[in-house]
């Protein structure tokens, strides 16, 4: 298991912040049969980061109350 598309921000995250993220950095690296694990952070909810077709090929796994759903 590699960690891919690290990011480094001054600051605290946000929607706008992660939003970029997802589309520069994390979205460029999936490839089909990847996972994404987003926690219950808000910004990670937001309506951009929702769209599936920014994930690519990835799978996306919420994290709700400490489980994965």
């Amino acid at each position: 298991m590699d960690l891919v598309a690290p990011w480094v921000i001054d600051g605290a995250m946000n929607g706008e912040i992660f939003d970029k993220y997802v589309e520069t950095q994390l979205a460029p690296t999936l490839s089909k049969g990847d996972v994404v694990i987003a926690d219950n952070l808000s910004s990670h909810k937001s309506p951009r980061a929702a769209e599936l077709s920014v994930w690519g090929n990835a799978r996306k796994l919420p994290i709700e109350n400490g489980a994965a759903c």
